[in-house]
């Protein structure tokens, strides 16, 4: 009797918890398109001006602005897009085939704070290349200027970069016993989108866009 109590007394002090956890680090970085008529009456479909360089997660990353669409063939003349893509690694990450980052894109209002759903979205988890697969956000024109998105000629798009380093482990003491979670406070859900996704302003819908390759070909064009 003593000996089975004993042992599964043994037993419970054995037991334990742990977690495994993403390591990330979130940087964001802010682009106002100044003057948005006269880009987009300068740069046809196909050109874009390029932002200064940012650096996230250690790694510098810029930018496309295509106020016209990037391909023609694709469909893009009647939309107005961004393209995030990776400029330079890392030292750390040279030799390394890519970096996993997430983004997510943020229509500013007024006060610089995002609009909660409106032109935003939070893309899937990519390998970033320099040179390679970048995140791109596309938006109709016609609904984003109907909308007053570009009130006085000019609007500001957050782009927050969460970049994955690795994972680790944590321990956790046990509990002496379970817990009844809490409810989940309400929250709206937040449009998840794939990296081409298409962000109708008016109806505040982010759909996702015919899929296609999203390679950043353009060397950086600037204006």
């Amino acid at each position: 009797m003593g000996a089975s109590a004993s042992s599964s007394g043994e037993r419970r002090r054995r037991c334990g918890s742990a977690a495994i956890v993403a390591d990330t680090v979130s940087e964001h970085f802010d682009l106002t398109i100044d003057g948005y008529s006269h880009i987009k009456a300068m740069l046809p479909t196909g050109k874009c001006a390029t932002s200064p360089p940012f650096t996230a997660g250690g790694h510098e990353w810029c930018v496309d602005f295509y106020p016209n669409g990037k391909l023609a063939a694709a469909g893009d003349a009647d939309m107005i897009q961004f393209f995030l893509r990776l400029r330079r690694a890392a030292k750390a990450k040279a030799a390394a085939a890519a970096v996993v980052a997430q983004v997510r894109f943020d229509l500013l209002g007024d006060g610089g704070s995002p609009q909660a759903g409106v032109c935003s979205g939070t893309g899937r988890v990519l390998s970033f290349a320099v040179d390679g697969r970048g995140q791109s956000m596309v938006i109709r024109r016609d609904a984003f200027e109907q909308a007053g998105c570009a009130k006085d000629d000019r609007f500001t798009v957050r782009f927050a970069v969460t970049v994955f380093r690795g994972c680790r482990t944590a321990e956790a003491a046990p509990e002496s016993r379970p817990r009844r979670p809490a409810p989940s406070p309400a929250s709206p859900r937040l449009p998840m989108c794939s990296y081409t996704c298409t962000v109708d302003c008016q109806t505040r819908n982010v759909r996702s866009a015919p899929t296609r390759p999203s390679s950043s070909t353009d060397g950086g064009c600037q204006v």
